[in-house]
């Protein structure tokens, strides 16, 4: 597939993140369910070309940058997540190279030693600028208008105290297409993945009679889906906001650990990889904060029944984290005593 073959089938996909159970008929249901098998096949892939880096990188701080940004120039919900994952992708392959080159032209001895300290202290030193440049490159994605130019780069770079220049931001945007083969539409944004549990949870199509059914059955009050969706978005950026403490949170829950050990590093960053679970999370923790444990419980239930790779109690351990990170003091684990 080329480039201009892949942004096509990307921006079909894209097209139908909010809002999808606004429409009423079977076109727009049958295209939700072949979006739920493209995110389940993407999400697949992802977690089993999962870099171990991923466990490495400080997700919190690169996201208290990207987020007052795309605030400030009032991007799209989707700039957020799509300008992490480029990010993402250029350090880990950037620094893969960078490191092979080391190992592959010096011996194993002090020289080589002092070479990586000193490649890790040049791409630290230059993040800043491929992380607004990335936050550049992803507002092109979705406003050919509305969208970040070199220029907005520098001046918002020179309010973090880096001194560039517009040249130095085309040359760093040519960079990372280069380092990642101008691969820019390589999974769907988290919004899309959000916007489709919703969707899944009963809520789509334009039919809530199931979803009724089983509220009323719960004893849980109704909830307008746009404003759980609203609340989700919310809660998603809690997580990436909070992130490195909700993956702690959650990976000491699964391994009694406090700290992520050497070993698990590389099994645990497919975990970390896993966006059907996280978004799955993300709306059932919306479901209880916006609505009720009960609420929760009819979305959890449907999102195992639909995704069968998914438990409820995978679900329900993680948007406890998630819960834990926003400070209520209801855990949704306890729906698991819930028949």
């Amino acid at each position: 597939m080329n480039c201009g073959d892949e942004y096509q089938e990307w921006e079909y996909h894209q097209s139908y993140y909010e809002h999808p159970w606004t429409h009423n008929d079977q076109n727009t249901r049958d295209h939700i369910k072949d979006l739920i098998k493209v995110l389940e096949a993407e999400n697949e892939r992802e977690m089993s070309e999962v870099h171990p880096a991923l466990a490495f990188l400080d997700i919190t701080s690169i996201m208290s940058v990207i987020v007052p940004v795309t605030q400030l120039f009032s991007l799209s919900q989707h700039v957020k997540y799509i300008a992490l994952e480029i990010f993402q992708r250029y350090m880990t392959s950037h620094m893969n190279s960078l490191l092979e080159h080391v190992t592959e032209t010096t011996n194993k001895d002090r020289k080589r030693e002092r070479l990586i300290k000193a490649v890790e202290k040049n791409v630290a030193d230059q993040s800043p600028l491929r992380l607004m440049t990335c936050i550049m490159i992803a507002s092109k994605l979705f406003s050919h208008k509305k969208h970040m130019t070199p220029q907005m780069c520098q001046k918002y770079l020179k309010r973090m105290k880096v001194v560039t220049s517009a040249r130095a931001v085309i040359r760093s945007e040519r960079n990372i297409l280069e380092q990642i083969d101008s691969r820019l539409y390589r999974r769907s944004s988290m919004v899309v993945y959000v916007g489709m549990m919703v969707w899944l949870g009963g809520l789509g199509g334009g039919d809530l009679r199931d979803f009724r059914q089983g509220v009323v059955q719960a004893g849980a009050p109704m909830m307008d889906p746009k404003q759980l969706f609203s609340r989700a978005l919310c809660v998603l950026n809690v997580v990436y906001m909070k992130h490195e403490e909700v993956y702690l949170d959650l990976y000491t829950i699964l391994s009694g650990f406090t700290t992520i050990t050497n070993d698990h590093r590389a099994a645990y960053s497919h975990v970390m990889a896993d966006r059907m679970l996280l978004g799955a999370a993300v709306v059932a923790a919306a479901g209880l904060i916006a609505g009720s444990e009960s609420m929760c419980a009819v979305l959890v239930a449907t999102f195992s029944h639909h995704i069968t790779r998914i438990s409820k109690r995978d679900i329900l351990t993680l948007a406890s984290c998630i819960v834990r990170a926003t400070g209520l003091a209801v855990y949704p684990l306890d729906l698991l005593a819930t028949p």
